[in-house]
């Protein structure tokens, strides 16, 4: 799980900066049309940098622990009932 997150880290990076270079201009606005997207572009920057953030750290340690949870790791034999990823045992987190 960990190393999947680690694998699509830069392009999600890479994703969330073209977003935000499409708010780039309005910092060079002038008059009522700067006051008016500044706020916006700022709040989607921010929000933008919070979800990279989170989705690089949080999620993937919640996912990890969810599934272990729910995966026996007494048995090492696998179950044909059992999904793929409980047949691996704990080696896979």
């Amino acid at each position: 799980m960990l190393e999947a997150s680690k694998e699509v880290q830069i392009p999600r990076l890479l994703a969330m900066l073209c977003v935000l270079a499409v708010f780039v201009p309005s910092f060079l606005m002038v008059g009522v049309s700067r006051s008016l997207f500044i706020p916006l572009s700022l709040a989607v920057g921010f929000a933008m940098a919070a979800s990279y953030l989170l989705s690089s750290s949080l999620v993937p340690v919640l996912s990890t622990w969810i599934l272990r949870a729910s995966c026996p790791l007494t048995t090492k034999k696998v179950h044909l009932q059992s999904s793929p990823d409980c047949a691996k045992g704990s080696e896979g987190f």
